[in-house]
């Protein structure tokens, strides 16, 4: 079968004119899902009397997961239905219903913790053996299962089956996935030391000469950018992918549906 030769020009100008045609919505949803909620969290953690634990950690991938679930499939969702020719409602997206609900966020909360433990683990591993940045290597995951979330709100074909429908649709275009990935990757780690290198950091033992809430409207606002990135570049993959595969059919007609 033929893989789709997937352009990153194509995919990341499509990101972007969709961002920019639905900015209110989506840069609002994103302040909802995103922003105010990474705001809240890090005020919680940093006012706290004792530095943040395990625990810390562990409740901050799951709330994390939840939060990005439901942001990146409202984006998947506005994407799609643009691409219908509808306009999308503040109350249709306040509204999914539990039949769409309940299988997006499992497999959202899933997709995200796969990469997430993927990333922790390889950093201990790193530190262990003196080599930090092998954390790194945790974002080769994302051409595996990065697409499950839109694939769970287009196609709705069941928690586990959009794991394995992400696995097998990004075949022949995993390193241009990784390429955008490792953008956003760049872009939240870049932000996040620069802001502690200005004394704008939201680590329990940074600096901040200029108080705590400056600081945290700078993650809270690189937070929201980012992930508004990282959700419309995956629609946009997902889409140009599925494009890409209709009008160069493979040998096997019925492929394409695969």
């Amino acid at each position: 079968m033929k893989h789709p030769r997937l352009r990153l020009d194509h995919v990341l100008t499509e990101a972007l004119e969709f961002i920019v045609r639905n900015a209110p919505m989506v840069l609002g949803l994103g302040v909802l899902l995103v922003g105010l909620p990474e705001f809240l969290f890090d005020y919680a953690t940093l006012t706290a009397p004792y530095p943040p634990g395990d625990g810390n950690t562990v409740s901050s991938m799951v709330i994390e997961a939840f939060r990005a679930t439901l942001f990146h499939g409202g984006v998947a969702y506005l994407f799609w239905q643009e691409l219908d020719g509808r306009r999308v409602t503040w109350g249709e997206l306040a509204t999914p219903g539990l039949k769409v609900l309940v299988p997006l966020l499992a497999t959202g909360v899933l997709m995200n913790l796969i990469i997430k433990t993927a990333f922790y683990a390889l950093a201990i591993v790193g530190a262990a053996a003196g080599a930090p940045l092998l954390y790194l290597a945790g974002s080769i995951l994302y051409p595996f299962v990065g697409l499950a979330v839109v694939i769970a709100v287009v196609e709705r074909p069941g928690v586990f089956a959009a794991l394995g429908r992400a696995f097998r649709i990004a075949r022949g275009a995993r390193l241009k996935l990784l390429a955008l990935f490792a953008l956003y990757f760049l872009f939240a780690f870049g932000a996040d030391w620069l802001a502690e290198g200005v004394g704008l950091g939201t680590y329990y033992t940074s600096e901040r000469p200029f108080g705590l809430v400056p600081a945290l409207l700078t993650c809270a606002a690189a937070s929201t950018l980012s992930d508004v990135y990282l959700a419309a570049i995956a629609a946009a993959a997902y889409f140009e992918i599925r494009r890409l595969r209709e009008v160069a059919p493979p040998e096997d007609p019925a492929a394409v549906f695969d």
